[in-house]
């Protein structure tokens, strides 16, 4: 039951994402997208619906993200820095993120390591590993940080 109402949450986000790739916009490199891994991996609460958002800044771009599962909120704000191409290339992260359980809250170093690449004008996928370091285990539900978590990320970009 939780599973499809996950899968229906989804499905209206990437429609709506697929309204706005519709736009006859120039492609500036701001982008929103979700993390894929994010939303079926259980060990991350069960799955997460998650959002982020990225906007150009100098040589690489601002980056904010929001994920929500049944036991636990996240908001992370970061700096990423790409080393090639801006969405075309390797990349490096790295910011704070606010996690929100039921019971405690915490503030944590949230980095990542990855490539990200433009497949289409208004279409780019990503891969990382994200590393979370600094906040409660038992908030997390790991036993141990850092937490080094899979990132597979489709944006659409305009």
């Amino acid at each position: 039951m939780r599973f499809t109402t996950k899968l229906k949450s989804v499905r209206g986000v990437l429609a709506g994402l697929l309204l706005l790739s519709g736009l006859s916009a120039q492609a500036a490199d701001y982008g929103i997208g979700i993390d894929v891994i994010r939303v079926i991996d259980q060990n991350q609460d069960d799955g997460m619906f998650n959002v982020f958002v990225q906007a150009p800044a100098g040589a690489g771009a601002l980056y904010a993200a929001y994920a929500s599962g049944d036991n636990l909120n996240i908001v992370e704000l970061a700096y990423k820095h790409y080393l090639g191409g801006r969405m075309n290339g390797a990349f490096f992260q790295a910011g704070v993120g606010y996690y929100d359980g039921n019971n405690d809250d915490d503030l944590g170093f949230v980095g990542a390591f990855g490539y990200e690449r433009k497949l289409a004008r208004h279409f780019a996928v990503s891969g990382a590993v994200r590393m979370v370091a600094g906040v409660d285990e038992n908030l997390i539900g790991y036993r141990e940080t850092p937490v080094y978590q899979p990132v597979l990320g489709f944006m659409l970009a305009f």
